[in-house]
């Protein structure tokens, strides 16, 4: 579409022609007459690792959550140590738990010794994977040989989750786990078991290193835990149920008449349009939202042209109001910058309904495949090359490289080369030695100016340029003035307050 100023006289003059405010920023609908506005939902982010302690019969446990999402499906997958030392894990569609070594096994990851290597970080935690691989060789626990190889995990499954079933049945029951339910955002086919088997890996090995105190608690409110899901997203939600219904409906219809008129039915006068429209228009009146949600959409304030502003850019939370959440209420380094510190109402909505910053953006999302071809000639090497950093992108498993400090340097002057979309963030954790790569949506992200040899790129011609008017705000970003960081890469960041106020020395790690 023709991008248009709105300090353009002509196109100003035009609106008022049509009737309509030059100034109105949209952003809402209109529904019977009425202005409604979609309220932005804070949530988890799907695809990620939460390592936490958790109760269990009164006693403290140590648990991993992955909040695994791929096209509208969404399944949790749990890993939790017991108090015995020994790792299992809730696989979505079941009811019990399993070893975690059954489960790699059932995989394709047979040998012991890869087991050990993918989980185990240090001598000391081998002692514990080792009692875990010596448990599954319990023939009284696991009848009636415990599980060696592949074949004998997968019979142990098959016993667990379909008993008494027919051999075929339960063949197919264990593969739709393993392909469908368990991590679907790594894959849904027999090739994508290995990289399962990998992931839960580095999932046991969090866990181990939590109750060995070698790392804290995952940050729930840190911001590159939280993903917003606007307007686009909550009517995504809303179709796909909606239709699924008319699906349904539709099915029905052609069954019912195919009795009554024995054969001679179509779909033209099978099908109710009215109802996917009603399902639509119903929610957006109502606020009434797919999973129970209520006051989605709200008639949007017109008090004056601030609190219409306001209005529009409320974030609200997930969490229940009727619980204290005193973490979650609470303001968060990452906020800064990004969410509005002291606009937020009183009472039980206090520090859960928050409002954006006027210069912040929210990503749209690019999908992985479009990414890896961008990124193709950065020498990714498969998952399990010793000693290489694991490649994760949004979340999935793609690779390992050897300089991880390299690849992060090198996609971040792509990007600021125009090479890369804006919608890509990069960060690099020494820790865990990860790379992780996101251009998902949701993220919330704020404009830093950029630094090159202890001085900002921006400069005085660049400042006259955007005063005349011919530089625009796309612009900074296309030559590498300016780039949207999200909270995860900010972690990779130095970030000053001033922007022409730079140390000569880094105050992290004291380099000139």
């Amino acid at each position: 579409a023709e991008e248009r100023d709105l300090n353009d006289s002509e196109y100003l003059q035009k609106l008022i022609e049509a009737k309509e405010d030059p100034r109105d920023p949209g952003g809402y609908f209109i529904i019977g007459g009425t202005e409604r506005v979609l309220i932005t939902l804070e949530d988890l982010a799907p695809n990620r690792v939460m390592v936490e302690y958790s109760e269990r019969y009164g006693a403290r446990v140590e648990v991993a959550k992955v909040f695994s999402q791929k096209d509208g499906y969404r399944a949790l997958t749990l890993v939790e140590k017991k108090k015995d030392g020994m790792v299992m894990v809730t696989v979505p569609a079941t009811t019990s738990a399993i070893p975690i070594i059954a489960l790699m096994k059932a995989l394709g990851m047979e040998s012991d010794a890869e087991i050990c290597k993918v989980i185990s970080s240090n001598p000391e935690m081998d002692t514990i994977v080792y009692a875990n691989i010596e448990n599954s060789f319990d023939k009284k626990t696991y009848q009636p040989n415990g599980f060696h190889t592949t074949e004998d995990a997968i019979a142990f499954l098959e016993r667990n989750f379909a008993a008494g079933q027919a051999k075929e049945y339960r063949t197919k029951k264990v593969e739709s786990i393993l392909d469908r339910s368990l991590l679907p955002h790594l894959g849904d086919k027999k090739e994508d078991r290995m990289k399962k088997a990998i992931y839960l890996g580095r999932v046991a090995r969090s866990v181990l290193e939590l109750s060995r105190g070698e790392r804290k608690e995952d940050d729930k409110d840190h911001y590159s835990n939280k993903r917003l899901k606007l307007a686009g997203d909550l009517m995504e939600d809303l179709f796909r149920t909606s239709f699924n219904s008319l699906m349904k409906d539709l099915k029905y219809q052609l069954e019912r008449n195919w009795s009554r008129k024995k054969g001679d039915c179509r779909i033209a006068s099978s099908i109710r349009p009215d109802l996917l429209s009603h399902k639509l228009i119903h929610a957006l009146a109502t606020g009434n939202w797919v999973g129970g949600r209520a006051g989605v959409s709200q008639l949007l304030d017109r008090t004056t042209n601030m609190s219409s502003m306001s209005h529009l850019r409320r974030v609200t939370s997930s969490l229940t109001r009727s619980q204290p959440h005193f973490e979650a209420r609470d303001l968060h380094s990452t906020q800064w910058g990004r969410l509005c510190p002291s606009e937020t109402p009183e009472g039980q909505n206090c520090g859960l309904v928050k409002n954006l910053a006027l210069i912040t953006d929210v990503s749209e999302g690019l999908s992985d495949s479009d990414l890896m071809w961008m990124i193709r000639d950065c020498d990714l090497q498969p998952v399990n090359t010793p000693g290489a950093a694991r490649v994760y992108v949004n979340g999935d498993l793609k690779g390992s490289n050897g300089n991880p400090v390299k690849l992060v340097s090198d996609i971040r002057e792509k990007r600021r080369c125009g090479l890369l979309p804006y919608e890509v963030n990069i960060h690099y954790d020494p820790e865990m030695n990860e790379v992780i790569i996101n251009s998902d949506e949701g993220r919330l992200r704020r404009p830093l100016l950029v630094v090159k040899d202890g001085r900002t790129i921006l400069s005085r011609k660049h400042i006259e340029g955007i005063r005349d008017g011919k530089i625009r705000w796309d612009d900074l970003f296309r030559e590498g003035i300016i780039e949207w960081i999200d909270a995860e890469e900010e972690e990779n960041a130095t970030v000053l307050v001033e922007p022409y106020e730079v140390p000569k020395r880094c105050p992290c790690c004291g380099r000139a």
